[in-house]
């Protein structure tokens, strides 16, 4: 089990919260978005709460993405649609190349690690190697799923009830929720960063963004 760091992790003023809508129903998770309809919610340098090193997102289609999420009984499922113009994949840390986040607390109770098990952060690398909070996702019940498309790539990922520290899902449920897209634009370090709701998918759960069920 992850343990809390010894190093102070800065944390944003939590305002008004941010929200995504989850409608009901599930998806396959094959990296297929054809299923995946509707609006979504849009991740790019307008709509985020950090931007780390901006001057370094050209324009929209070199870091941004698509999110939408459904749900059933027993996952949470969620789906991005990544526009990147250049992908590198050449790092031991996921987080420095091109991926995304999904900052998870379950029980919405702004604690991210709290005792329940509910509070998680999942990075998916574009080669498809995924860590929860840079560890090895030991639940065979998490499933995700990546391809490349012509302007990036698309993720597909399950996280199931058993992940979220609560009994069960039920219409009208929140759970707090954050999303980021990394992007390596040439090797080496992460070149920018977007985050939705919050400073950190890591530790920021007091300034997550609200997942409806609906």
């Amino acid at each position: 089990t992850p343990t809390r760091p010894t190093t102070p992790i800065p944390t944003s003023t939590p305002g008004a919260p941010k929200r995504i809508e989850a409608s009901q129903g599930a998806a396959a998770i094959d990296g297929v978005l054809d299923e995946w309809v509707g609006a979504g919610l849009s991740l790019d340098a307008g709509s985020v709460n950090r931007i780390n090193h901006p001057e370094a997102i050209d324009n929209p289609n070199d870091s941004s993405a698509l999110v939408r999420v459904r749900w059933d009984a027993h996952f949470l499922y969620f789906a991005f649609d990544v526009r990147d113009e250049r992908i590198q994949v050449d790092s031991t840390d996921l987080w420095k190349d091109d991926s995304i986040e999904i900052g998870v607390d379950g029980e919405n109770d702004d604690d991210a690690f709290s005792g329940s098990g509910g509070d998680h952060q999942y990075t998916v690398r574009f080669d498809g190697v995924a860590a929860d909070r840079t560890l090895t996702i030991d639940n065979p019940d998490v499933k995700w799923a990546i391809r490349a498309n012509d302007h990036g790539y698309q993720v597909e990922m399950a996280i199931p009830l058993s992940e979220l520290g609560v009994a069960s899902l039920s219409p009208g449920q929140t759970i707090g929720i954050d999303f980021a897209i990394n992007d390596d634009d040439d090797g080496g370090e992460r070149d920018s960063q977007l985050v939705w709701a919050s400073y950190s998918t890591y530790s920021d759960a007091t300034a997550f963004g609200d997942l409806i069920l609906r």
